[in-house]
């Protein structure tokens, strides 16, 4: 979450608010509708009186009658379906007189409703598209309501009579007769032969059509008497100008019974308009993203137009691409099929884009892989099933809140309060423990690089014969293994205070980079290191009589050391400045004073510097492990009384020096770039991408928007079946998707 440099985000939910606000402009396509008729319709291709399965569903169903609605039967529903982009619902109604009205409704996108009304051009299509083009423009966001033509029956017995008469005028009605002759009488819904019923119309449906005239307007053909034995039932939903009914033998001849949109005529009754504002902090939390070298991406199955005044409302960049100049799913659904290549294909064009409009599932998730090939850290935020592959090939895939199982079982991150403040937030306490991290891991690799290779250098390099020590047992410099277990484990306890310590979080995205980080700790381990190697050089040059008036000991009136003396004084100096190295490493490329330490933090290496400095001044004057030791207050005089103060304030020294070092170190990483050292090129990639494309408008195809959704879209369910998400959970939430019946957001 830390290195995320790259966040395509939904706009329904996440950068709105997702509630709608119905608007009182209502476009209507057809006699006899208004308003107040066009919002019924919505409310009866929706559950309503189930809870709302959107905000789009909130919306109608709180502005819209629903004591009428309960007028009707809905006798079936088809929930939304982010490929097709609407809602469809089947309504019966009993009449006083005894007759049953049946019809379907439908609403979604616009451009969908009329392919489903087969207007893929015309007066009717050009007015719809020019209207919803304008509201568009607006920022003003629509759906169509469509009604299939309404079909009446009388209820009692239906006859083949009224069966059979539309039939005469086409091919195999002979066959039709001859079925409707071997029985009597035709009842009403068997749910046995209605599934035969529904084969024969999905047969006629692939064949041409043919225009026919209206039932009241066309010579009513001669009946046909059916036999007294007929038992056939039809489906009442069917409409009569198909035959209800063939044997196995004759479906082959059904095939050439010509039906136009299986025999519904469906046109569109009008739009309602609707606002879904941003939410009061998207803006400024956008800003607040792209300060921290976050690029925001809004990706929005809306029509580009509102994309592109959403993008304007939140000061985001208004190119807008649609599914028209994004690559294609593989043909086979199977995402290893992908080439490697979209980033140098596609690279220039998503990166430039400031969101992209009217896309499909798949379409995330390519808009994904493409940036990871570019080598973005990519984070994604979903709610839907559809939304789950993308959410899971993302580096951070987000799931808002009210996301569907399926989503949250492929994301790593589960959101419970709405909006996308909560990301930038989540990334910045990221970038914040990834910066005690890497302190962690900076001084632990100081302190133990300090720790080895100074007994190392000591023993071969400074042996104590060569300042005139003959003492057997200490031929060479070493701690008792009590002093450096004591060492380990106050430097144990002072590391886990820094998972409470202060900081400020990187004005960059973070990645890791154990070179550099090795690089910094060699550098302050060095300089610990050389002040350790000095100091013990300096207090064997003090201890015999012979060298110790031409030592620096005497020329800065420091008392003649003793071997018990030189192993506490190096035991503090050891202790004391890997304490303040900790100091130096939490602050990273800046100054130990750049960032106030946290109360623990402070506490807790306090407490081990007061040991540490009481244990190396009070010791008794003896052996420890066969080893000499000899506190450094112990003698008769103030100076060695003052021998601790001396270590502390020589460590002192050093540590400024060691900082320094420590910050010219990242400036000639930085300055020369050494072992990648800038990792992070976020705001370098956006500039040269926006530097080299001039002012792109919205992008929209040449085809008409109902003739775009007659393009079938590639499966989402193949891609899901390809990646380990389970969906199981998700089969009741397939009727409560949290989506408006025209996005996929």
């Amino acid at each position: 979450m830390a290195a995320v440099d790259m966040l395509c985000s939904d706009k329904t939910g996440t950068l709105t608010m997702n509630k709608m606000q119905l608007q009182e402009n209502c476009p209507v396509f057809a006699d006899g509708h208004d308003r107040g008729s066009v919002l019924q319709l919505a409310a009866l291709a929706a559950k309503w009186r189930e809870p709302p399965r959107d905000a789009l569903d909130t919306m109608v169903l709180g502005s819209a009658d629903l004591n009428e609605c309960d007028e009707y039967d809905q006798i079936d529903f088809t929930p939304f379906d982010p490929r097709v982009k609407r809602t469809q619902a089947t309504l019966r109604k009993e009449m006083p007189n005894g007759e049953t009205f049946v019809f379907k409704v439908a609403k979604g996108a616009p451009h969908a409703i009329l392919a489903l009304c087969g207007l893929h051009d015309g007066p009717i299509a050009e007015r719809l598209e020019e209207i919803n083009q304008n509201l568009s423009d607006r920022g003003i966001r629509s759906i169509a309501i469509a009604q299939a033509t309404e079909r009446r029956a009388n209820q009692g017995e239906i006859t083949a009579e009224a069966i059979v008469q539309d039939e005469q005028d086409v091919e195999g009605y002979e066959e039709a007769r001859s079925v409707s002759r071997q029985h009597s009488t035709i009842r009403r819904n068997d749910s046995a032969l209605r599934s035969r019923a529904n084969s024969i119309s999905s047969i006629t449906s692939t064949n041409s059509r043919v225009e026919r005239p209206r039932r009241e307007d066309s010579v009513a053909p001669k009946a046909v008497k059916p036999s007294r034995n007929a038992s056939l039932d039809i489906d009442p939903l069917r409409p009569k100008s198909t035959p209800s009914l063939l044997t196995k033998r004759q479906r082959a001849e059904a095939a050439k019974i010509p039906a136009a949109n299986d025999g519904e005529e469906w046109r569109v009754i009008g739009l309602l308009t609707f606002l879904d504002p941003p939410r009061p902090d998207t803006k400024e939390t956008i800003r607040r993203a792209k300060e921290y070298g976050v690029d925001v991406k809004m990706i929005t199955g809306d029509d580009g137009a509102v994309a592109k005044e959403m993008c304007r409302m939140l000061n985001m960049d208004p190119n807008i691409q649609t599914p028209a100049h994004l690559p294609k799913f593989p043909e086979s659904g199977n995402p290893k099929d992908i080439p490697d290549t979209l980033g140098a294909e596609y690279g220039d064009l998503i990166v430039a884009a400031g969101g992209f409009a009217r896309v499909f599932p798949e379409h995330k998730y390519l808009i994904v892989e493409t940036l990871r090939q570019l080598g973005y850290t990519c984070a994604m935020t979903g709610d839907g099933v559809n939304d789950a592959p993308a959410l899971k090939r993302a580096d951070v895939g987000i799931a808002v809140e009210g996301a569907t199982d399926a989503a949250r079982a492929a994301a790593d991150m589960i959101l419970t309060d709405p909006g996308l403040s909560v990301v930038v937030e989540a990334m910045l306490i990221a970038r914040g423990v990834f910066q005690r991290i890497q302190s962690f891991l900076t001084y632990r690799i100081s302190a133990t690089l300090q720790l080895v290779t100074f007994f190392f250098i000591s023993v071969f390099a400074l042996p104590c014969e060569d300042y005139g020590i003959e003492n057997e047992d200490f031929k060479f410099f070493k701690l008792p293994v009590l002093l450096f277990m004591l060492i380990t484990l106050l430097n144990d306890g002072t590391l886990i205070t820094i998972g409470y310590d202060n900081v400020t979080p990187s004005p960059s995205p973070q990645k890791w980079n154990l070179r550099v980080i090795f690089i910094v700790s060699s550098v302050l381990s060095a300089v610990a290191l050389a002040s350790s190697l000095w100091l013990l050089w300096m207090a064997l040059d003090a201890v015999e009589d012979s060298h110790y008036y031409n030592s620096w000991f005497y020329s800065l009136n420091i008392p003649q050391m003793t071997e018990g003396k030189v192993v506490t004084m190096m035991y503090l100096k050891v202790s004391i400045s890997g304490f303040l190295t900790l100091f130096s490493a939490r602050t990273g490329r800046n100054f130990f004073f750049s960032t106030r330490p946290s109360l623990v933090l402070l506490c807790g290496a306090g407490f081990s510097l007061l040991v540490s400095s009481l244990i190396a001044s009070l010791l008794p004057d003896g052996t420890l492990d066969n080893v000499k030791i000899d506190g450094l207050a112990n003698g008769p005089s103030s100076a060695h009384k003052a021998m601790p103060v001396w270590v502390w304030l020589y460590c002192l020294a050093w540590w400024l020096i060691q900082d320094f070092f420590k910050v010219c170190t990242h400036e000639i990483l930085d300055r020369f770039n050494l072992f990648e050292y800038k990792t992070v090129l976020m705001r370098d990639k956006i500039k040269g991408a926006s530097s080299t494309n001039e002012p792109v408008e919205v992008v929209t195809t040449t085809t008409t928007p109902a003739k775009a959704a007659q393009k079938e879209a590639e499966p989402a369910e193949q891609l899901i079946s390809q990646m380990d998400i389970d969906v199981d959970a998700d089969v009741d939430h397939n009727e409560h998707e949290h989506e408006p019946a025209f996005t996929t957001d």
